[in-house]
Protein backbone atom coordinates (compact mmCIF):
# COMPACT_ATOMS: atom_id res chain seq x y z
CA UNK A 1 0.00 0.00 0.00
CA UNK A 2 2.89 2.72 1.16
CA UNK A 3 4.16 2.50 -2.76
CA UNK A 4 0.83 2.64 -4.47
CA UNK A 5 0.08 5.96 -1.81
CA UNK A 6 3.14 7.58 -3.07
CA UNK A 7 2.77 7.13 -6.39
CA UNK A 8 -0.79 8.41 -5.84
CA UNK A 9 -0.50 11.29 -3.59
CA UNK A 10 3.39 12.01 -3.74
CA UNK A 11 5.74 11.87 -0.71
CA UNK A 12 4.42 11.32 2.76
CA UNK A 13 4.60 14.75 4.91
CA UNK A 14 6.74 15.01 7.67
CA UNK A 15 6.55 17.25 10.71
CA UNK A 16 9.15 20.09 10.86
CA UNK A 17 10.33 20.72 13.98
CA UNK A 18 12.00 23.93 13.59
CA UNK A 19 8.68 25.21 12.59
CA UNK A 20 6.80 23.66 15.38
CA UNK A 21 9.56 25.24 17.83
CA UNK A 22 8.60 28.98 16.43
CA UNK A 23 5.53 28.52 16.83
CA UNK A 24 6.19 27.65 20.74
CA UNK A 25 8.27 30.61 21.25
CA UNK A 26 5.55 33.21 22.24
CA UNK A 27 4.52 30.63 24.61
CA UNK A 28 7.62 29.67 26.26
CA UNK A 29 8.63 33.27 26.58
CA UNK A 30 5.71 33.87 28.29
CA UNK A 31 6.20 30.74 30.79
CA UNK A 32 9.57 31.84 31.38
CA UNK A 33 8.26 35.60 32.55
CA UNK A 34 6.26 34.10 34.29
CA UNK A 35 8.73 32.40 36.20
CA UNK A 36 11.25 35.41 36.48
CA UNK A 37 7.92 37.29 38.25
CA UNK A 38 7.41 33.95 40.69
CA UNK A 39 11.22 33.91 41.66
CA UNK A 40 10.75 37.51 42.35
CA UNK A 41 8.25 37.73 44.20
CA UNK A 42 10.14 34.95 46.35
CA UNK A 43 12.93 36.70 47.50
CA UNK A 44 12.53 39.16 49.75
CA UNK A 45 15.59 41.46 48.41
CA UNK A 46 13.76 42.01 44.86
CA UNK A 47 12.80 45.02 43.72
CA UNK A 48 9.54 44.29 43.90
CA UNK A 49 9.60 43.45 47.90
CA UNK A 50 12.39 46.10 48.31
CA UNK A 51 9.46 49.01 46.50
CA UNK A 52 6.52 47.24 48.38
CA UNK A 53 8.19 47.53 52.05
CA UNK A 54 8.68 50.88 51.19
CA UNK A 55 5.46 51.65 50.45
CA UNK A 56 4.31 50.14 53.86
CA UNK A 57 7.67 52.23 55.14
CA UNK A 58 5.84 55.45 54.16
CA UNK A 59 2.57 54.54 55.01
CA UNK A 60 3.80 53.90 58.71
CA UNK A 61 6.06 57.08 58.81
CA UNK A 62 2.93 59.09 57.65
CA UNK A 63 0.80 57.60 60.29
CA UNK A 64 3.14 57.93 63.28
CA UNK A 65 3.64 62.06 62.19
CA UNK A 66 -0.59 62.08 62.14
CA UNK A 67 -0.75 60.45 66.05
CA UNK A 68 2.10 62.90 67.11
CA UNK A 69 0.43 65.87 65.36
CA UNK A 70 -2.92 64.79 66.91
CA UNK A 71 -1.10 64.08 70.58
CA UNK A 72 0.26 67.48 70.51
CA UNK A 73 -2.83 68.98 70.23
CA UNK A 74 -4.61 67.15 72.55
CA UNK A 75 -1.55 67.52 75.15
CA UNK A 76 -2.20 71.38 74.41
CA UNK A 77 -6.18 71.04 74.83
CA UNK A 78 -5.59 69.25 78.29
CA UNK A 79 -2.70 71.07 79.65
CA UNK A 80 -0.82 67.57 79.71
CA UNK A 81 2.81 68.07 81.08
CA UNK A 82 5.76 67.54 78.59
CA UNK A 83 7.15 64.59 79.96
CA UNK A 84 3.62 62.87 79.88
CA UNK A 85 3.62 63.85 76.02
CA UNK A 86 6.71 62.40 75.69
CA UNK A 87 5.97 59.37 77.45
CA UNK A 88 2.61 59.04 75.11
CA UNK A 89 4.79 59.58 72.06
CA UNK A 90 7.18 57.36 72.71
CA UNK A 91 4.34 54.69 73.72
CA UNK A 92 2.63 55.74 70.60
CA UNK A 93 5.84 54.85 68.39
CA UNK A 94 6.97 51.55 69.98
CA UNK A 95 3.50 50.41 68.93
CA UNK A 96 3.45 51.66 65.68
CA UNK A 97 7.23 50.12 65.16
CA UNK A 98 5.96 46.82 66.31
CA UNK A 99 3.15 47.39 64.11
CA UNK A 100 5.54 48.05 60.95
CA UNK A 101 7.34 44.94 62.11
CA UNK A 102 4.77 42.82 62.13
CA UNK A 103 3.37 43.52 58.35
CA UNK A 104 6.82 43.87 56.97
CA UNK A 105 6.71 39.80 58.23
CA UNK A 106 3.09 39.57 57.03
CA UNK A 107 4.36 41.08 53.19
CA UNK A 108 7.40 39.03 53.34
CA UNK A 109 5.33 35.67 54.35
CA UNK A 110 2.42 37.02 51.62
CA UNK A 111 4.53 37.37 48.77
CA UNK A 112 6.17 33.88 49.14
CA UNK A 113 3.38 32.32 49.25
CA UNK A 114 2.03 33.98 46.60
CA UNK A 115 5.28 33.59 44.63
CA UNK A 116 5.19 29.60 45.12
CA UNK A 117 1.54 29.71 43.76
CA UNK A 118 2.67 31.67 41.08
CA UNK A 119 6.28 28.76 40.63
CA UNK A 120 3.33 25.77 40.39
CA UNK A 121 1.67 27.28 37.99
CA UNK A 122 4.66 27.31 35.53
CA UNK A 123 5.56 23.77 36.66
CA UNK A 124 2.51 23.15 35.41
CA UNK A 125 2.94 25.18 32.17
CA UNK A 126 6.54 23.72 31.34
CA UNK A 127 4.61 20.11 31.36
CA UNK A 128 2.86 21.43 28.50
CA UNK A 129 6.18 22.21 26.74
CA UNK A 130 6.75 18.95 25.83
Amino acid sequence: MGFFSDALFGKRKRIDKDKLNDYQKPYLKMVDEQEDIARQMMNPDSRINMQMRQRLFQSQSNQLAQGSQQMSRLAAQTQMSPAQLAMQQRMMTNTNMGQFGQQTAQLAQGQFGQGMGLLQNVMGARQGEG
